[in-house]
């Protein structure tokens, strides 16, 4: 790409020069409100919602009861969902925000500053790189991107334009995880040689209903964007389940996303880089299938990657069918196994695992096990993004790390539809002499909604 992006030569190619300053090696430093620099000093930030589901009304939300935003925008392919969201607006800040079906046409307002986007994944690069050339700033959501050449465009118009950008993977912001990666990054659990990651979890059956025609207010042709033009059918856009209305199935589509792996995947391996200090991994190698469910779904049910760090490997593996997980009620985790010792952290707590003959004494701080306690950090992340549109600084979880942990996931899924061993160039930014993995590095757009030159 011309434009490559110059952060420290994109973290020296993506590799551990990403963890080289320590903990929080891309983060700025929090500023408080009262320290604001800018247009509107201690203002909120004019900010527009992109994707009017629930994440992204509950972001907004946050953002706006910690007065670090003021929804200026709502805009969503489905009227319903912007109704609802400006409805929340207009109550609770005396304020109409504007309503706008085409985020396209949001980019032209210019009292939006910012812009947070939570679409599905398959429209985050579109979205993204079309609010930085619009001289907007960015929240996104994860997965930053459908794919990885979308992600490696992302970074160059991030850092071309000189926006601010904060990647959703919120757990950078949580107490318990940087407690437990600057743990392991202290050395007492001594050299980590293997690290394990999971999501296993029941997921319900989806069937296989017809198409059909697509609900009243929905703009299903917009919805698709750059994705293949296909009939309306509910499982492809959302299905009502049971205590999980309108539940995200589009996730389960190779057209719109990534399966498990690109769902819960970014926030467990990025945490798997962040506590061995790495960029990319050198390879990944997967194995898996859709072995158990019938239903409509295209993304695997059942997956395991090996990803290999040089000094150390990483395993992922996800259930789609089972609630029997790694870890006694523990859904989701990742384990750091060192030759002194062994740390277990996941949203309910971290805890530490001596070695016979060790003299750790470290306990962590357990909490209570299947319990999730990330609530209250998604308004830390979003108004760590809010502080970062002011000061002008890299907010905690800046898009070269989200490109590289999003890519790590990227890559176990481009090696499971391959059929082969992926490796990485890091110098090159790119999948090393493998054609059969590179029809999966980029993807085809429909004429309309094609990538923006960056």
């Amino acid at each position: 790409m011309k434009n490559e992006p110059t952060r420290r030569e994109f973290l020296k190619r993506s590799g551990t020069a990403a963890m080289a300053a320590g903990l929080s090696a891309c983060a700025a430093p929090f500023v408080s409100r009262a320290t604001f620099a800018g247009p509107g000093g201690t203002d909120p930030v004019p900010m527009a919602l992109i994707g009017c589901g629930g994440r992204g009304q509950r972001l907004m939300r946050m953002g706006a009861q910690a007065e670090v935003f003021q929804p200026v925008a709502v805009c969503d392919v489905q009227q319903s969902g912007m109704d609802e969201a400006a409805k929340w607006v207009k109550d609770k800040t005396g304020l109409e925000p504007k309503k706008i079906n085409d985020f396209r046409k949001l980019m032209e307002e210019k009292d939006v500053q910012a812009v947070l986007i939570a679409t599905p994944d398959h429209w985050h690069a579109i979205q993204t790189i079309t609010a930085c050339m619009a001289e907007k700033d960015v929240y996104v959501e994860k997965p930053i991107s459908h794919n990885i050449a979308e992600g490696l465009a992302m970074v160059a118009a991030v850092r071309k334009n000189k926006r601010v950008c904060q990647v959703g993977l919120m757990q950078r912001t949580m107490k318990d995880f940087q407690d437990a990666v600057k743990f392991i990054q202290s050395g007492k659990i001594g050299k980590v040689g293997l690290v394990k990651a999971w999501f296993i979890k029941q997921r319900e059956d989806l069937g296989n209903p017809p198409d059909g025609d697509p609900p009243a207010g929905l703009d299903w042709d917009l919805w698709l964007g750059p994705a293949p033009k296909v009939p309306f059918n509910p499982v492809r856009f959302k299905v009502d389940l049971p205590g999980n209305p309108a539940y995200g199935s589009w996730r389960w589509f190779w057209d719109y996303a990534g399966g498990q792996l690109l769902d819960w995947g970014p926030h467990m391996l990025d945490v798997v880089r962040w506590g061995l200090g790495k960029g990319m991994p050198r390879s990944a190698s997967a194995s898996g299938g859709k072995y158990v469910f019938t239903d409509a779904r295209e993304c695997p049910d059942t997956l395991a990657v090996v990803y290999d760090y040089g000094d150390a490997t990483a395993i992922w593996e996800h259930r789609q069918w089972s609630d029997r997980s790694i870890e006694p009620n523990r859904y989701h985790g990742i384990e750091f196994f060192g030759d002194h010792g062994t740390v277990l952290v996941d949203r309910s707590g971290w805890e530490v695992y001596p070695e016979p003959g060790s003299n750790i004494a470290e306990k962590g701080n357990p909490g209570d096990p299947g319990v999730d306690k990330i609530g209250p950090t998604d308004k830390d992340h979003v108004t760590n993004f809010a502080e970062c549109v002011k000061s002008r600084k890299d907010p905690i979880m800046p898009i070269e790390e989200g490109f590289m942990t999003t890519a790590t996931c990227q890559l176990g899924n481009v090696s499971f539809r391959s059929g082969t061993k992926v490796v990485w160039d890091g110098e090159k930014q790119t999948i090393a002499d493998n054609p059969a993995a590179m029809k999966y590095f980029g993807r085809e757009y429909r004429k309309g909604f094609e990538l923006p030159k960056v």
